[in-house]
């Protein structure tokens, strides 16, 4: 992948991540940046209480970001380089919700910012991290969270690791189900949904 540098620096970067002008209709074809997720959900003593996020990105455009921002180059990002993907790259996904598509028992649940963002080098792979916060009170009857994350330009193909794509929390209280669409019709997005309640006492 090729970067127009000077005042377009970034353009191939943040395009991955905005919904744009009309250029993006262009790109419906297919995506051009590839990269796996895992979740994690996390609990407190009422139920759900967040979802942990990794995002691994393809090799190429990897290897873009380590170009542009590992500005030492010792195959890690420091706290300032780190600050910098944050600002140029990641912040720009808040006014689209991350990407972020969360339904609970149906009823939309709009993703307003996330907390805890990191990234890091892991061989030839740049992995984002990040915590979305989402309290559901668990009841004794099940609660539905579907998940998908969903790039609207279509620039980016979003689907769940092989490995490990979708963890519930080891939580005494609660009984968990996780499950991940395997039926891929599209291979931009996929989904997901975890099933949780209280325990009978």
């Amino acid at each position: 992948m090729h970067i127009i540098f000077d005042m377009k620096k970034y353009f191939l970067l943040t395009l991955a991540f905005i919904v744009t002008s009309a250029f993006a209709n262009n790109l419906y074809a297919h995506p051009h940046i590839f990269m796996s997720q895992q979740i994690a959900a996390q609990s407190d003593k009422n139920g759900l209480a967040a979802l942990n996020v990794i995002w691994t990105f393809d090799r190429y455009f990897s290897q873009q970001i380590i170009m542009d921002f590992d500005a030492n180059h010792d195959n890690k990002f420091d706290t300032k380089e780190t600050a910098n993907v944050k600002k140029n790259i990641f912040d720009n996904l808040k006014q689209y919700h991350y990407f972020a598509d969360i339904k609970i028992d149906g009823t939309p649940f709009e993703v307003k910012f996330v907390k805890d963002f990191s990234c890091a080098i892991k061989g030839d792979r740049v992995i984002f991290t990040f915590t979305i916060p989402c309290h559901v009170r668990a009841t004794a009857h099940n609660k539905n969270i579907d998940i998908f994350f969903m790039d609207p330009t279509y620039y980016t193909s979003i689907l769940f690791a092989d490995s490990v794509p979708l963890t519930t929390p080891k939580n005494d209280a609660f009984i968990w189900h996780s499950s991940v669409d395997e039926n891929l019709t599209m291979y931009y997005f996929q989904k997901a949904r975890i099933e949780f309640k209280r325990k009978a006492k």
